[in-house]
């Protein structure tokens, strides 16, 4: 999976606090674990980004 923990390999997300963060995750216990989020979505993200697509597509929305 990918986190948003910063270490050696990852920097964290720059200027976090001016931003609107939207976290996918299967576990529960992750949700604003590093940064505060605005939004949460519980699910695996493979099901989440189709769902997300399809609705998208649905809406009209361009490719």
């Amino acid at each position: 999976g990918v986190g948003l923990t910063p270490s050696h390999f990852m920097h964290g997300i720059p200027d976090a606090a001016g931003k609107k963060i939207i976290q996918c995750t299967v576990d529960e216990s992750d949700v604003n674990c590093d940064y505060a989020v605005d939004h949460v979505i519980l699910g695996d993200a493979r099901l989440v980004l189709r769902q997300l697509k399809a609705e998208l597509e649905r809406q009209g929305a361009p490719k």
